[in-house]
């Protein structure tokens, strides 16, 4: 355990007030956040305070009034730590006078509030300390802070990093917004209290107090509606609002164990060469290369095609299908797979000449072009033909010769990134499958009966690569995460072969190796003595 001493690292907090005056703050007095579609010139996004450039929206700072003293958030939070009665204080719950000890005593005819707080901050004594280390610091952080106790005015960040989303429906403000909303209604409701004598200020105050703290826990630890924000986590404002960064052309995929039950090494999908990727993934990082080879799809099937039959053998004459499977078409489709969890089987409809001048959209059959097993050795498959038979068959050629690069976040080795060739997974059963002159030895299995049916748990959507690997980029199976990105380019592709070639791809500069087997075997002994519930363990057969 590392023990940080006093002379190491020393905090202290900020003179709002100096802070607001050196930099010449302007103040934010409006909860509304606009007007006639246009930001309130004194709300939190106004162009008068923050400026209308990125430059200036992310650094120029504002202020609320708030209109009386209040705790510092973490004066608050450390003090209600150390002495329950403190809440109970700043609501108006209790009232307490001071002993000569400087103690806060429960009185009945004493006072409450933070006024009372503030005006007796130098009479009272924070409670002793203990055989607590964190305790006893604490109880020393509030004692050399007595003059900073109290604020009357509270920065808000620029609206750089709490921007709104806004579309023509919803407008969406975001936790942080809300809470500086809330805070200046409340203040607001303060001042009225005040201007007409409501008895109404101990409870208002004591929820500002409570809103002000709920911000600085946003920042620091999360709040309860977002336990996972604030600065230090991973959903947290720096990383979601600074350092997040959408790449082209890349996934993030959680990291699952290959299947290592084949009948010879040749049926292994994922080795030391090759990662098991989902179709979904796939055509998201080699996307330019999925629009290309689902237009040659279509071309191959209706070029020359004049009819189609439906399910019961009527035949329809092709419209224009090539305006029809139009790029953008191609790429709704894309999305619709990628994001559509639940219906992935959606049938092809093909535009035919219904009547005269009259188009319709019509199911096509497949029967004509597909049939099961090598070189169409187990018959004719009579289905529909859907969607995700046309973004497998483009997946597996636009990944064909191509490698991704796998990358482990934080990267802290040259081993926490390695390349490697792409498998394609879909379906959680497959078949083999004969298309167009074309096998495919692991093409989804799809009945007729599927389709239109919920395909949520019929799809592996999850990365799987070798467990030699592991090690490397320190990873394991309890929800590890890693981003694929796809390579383009014949001269990138070429590079990465050969770094997959190369000893430095296996051993690091201490000749010590990177690629270890344990786990591989440690899953291997796991799949040699797995028993399923209500199996008798008997004599191994081989």
């Amino acid at each position: 355990m590392a023990i940080i001493r006093d002379d190491q690292l020393k905090v202290s907090l900020l003179d709002i007030e100096k802070f607001v005056k050196a930099n010449n703050i302007q103040e934010v007095s409006n909860p509304v956040l606009f007007k006639n579609r246009n930001p309130t010139s004194d709300g939190l996004l106004s162009n008068e305070i923050f400026g209308i450039t990125s430059s200036t929206r992310s650094s120029t700072f504002a202020y609320m009034d708030l209109h009386g003293h209040f705790l510092q958030p973490i004066i608050y939070r450390i003090w209600c730590k150390i002495d329950k009665n403190i809440p109970l204080i700043v609501h108006g719950i209790k009232n307490f006078s001071i002993s000569p000890r400087g103690e806060l005593v429960e009185d009945p005819n004493g006072q409450t509030g933070l006024e009372f707080l503030y005006k007796n901050i130098k009479k009272i004594k924070i409670k002793p300390g203990t055989s607590s280390v964190r305790r006893d610091r604490n109880i020393r952080f509030l004692e050399d802070n007595k003059d900073n106790f109290f604020i009357t005015k509270y920065l808000v960040i620029p609206p750089f990093y709490r921007d709104v989303k806004t579309d023509a429906r919803k407008l969406s403000v975001g936790d942080i917004n809300r809470l500086y909303i809330n805070v200046l209604l409340s203040t607001k409701a303060l001042e009225e209290s005040k201007l007409y004598g409501f008895a109404l200020n101990e409870s208002i105050n004591g929820r500002i107090q409570d809103l002000l703290l709920e911000i600085y826990n946003w920042f620091g630890a999360g709040t309860e509606s977002n336990p996972g924000g604030g600065i230090p986590s991973k959903l947290g404002i720096l990383r979601m609002t600074n350092l997040r960064k959408t790449t082209d052309y890349a996934t993030r995929l959680v990291m699952t164990a290959p299947d290592l039950n084949v009948e010879n090494m040749d049926d292994l999908r994922v080795d030391l060469d090759h990662a098991l990727i989902p179709m979904a993934s796939v055509a998201a990082n080699f996307f330019p290369f999925m629009i290309f080879q689902m237009r040659r799809f279509f071309e191959n099937i209706f070029t020359g095609l004049t009819h189609i039959t439906d399910e019961d053998g009527k035949l329809f004459k092709i419209a224009d299908w090539r305006n029809y499977f139009s790029d953008d078409r191609l790429k709704e489709e894309i999305d619709r797979f990628i994001h559509g969890y639940s219906d992935r089987f959606r049938p092809v409809m093909v535009p035919v000449e219904y009547s005269k001048n009259k188009i319709v959209a019509k199911e096509c059959y497949i029967k004509d072009f597909f049939s099961l097993g090598l070189n169409g050795t187990k018959g004719e498959l009579n289905r529909v033909l859907t969607w995700c038979d046309v973004i497998f068959i483009a997946a597996v050629e636009a990944s064909r010769d191509k490698m991704v690069l796998i990358t482990r976040y934080p990267i802290d080795t040259y081993f926490n990134q390695f390349p490697v060739k792409v498998n394609v997974s879909s379906t959680n059963e497959t078949e083999v499958m004969h298309v167009l002159g074309q096998d495919y030895k692991y093409y989804p299995k799809i009945r007729e009966k599927d389709i239109g049916t919920n395909t949520a748990s019929k799809f592996v959507d999850s990365l799987n690569i070798c467990n030699c690997y592991l090690g490397s980029i320190g990873g394991d199976y309890d929800g590890d995460m890693c981003t694929i990105k796809g390579i383009f380019t014949d001269e990138a592709n070429k590079e990465l072969e050969d770094q997959l070639n190369s000893n430095r791809h296996y051993v690091s500069l201490g000749c010590e190796p990177e690629i270890e087997c344990t786990k591989e075997a440690i899953q291997t002994l796991f799949a040699l003595t797995l028993t399923f519930e209500n199996e008798l363990l008997t004599e191994p057969k081989f």
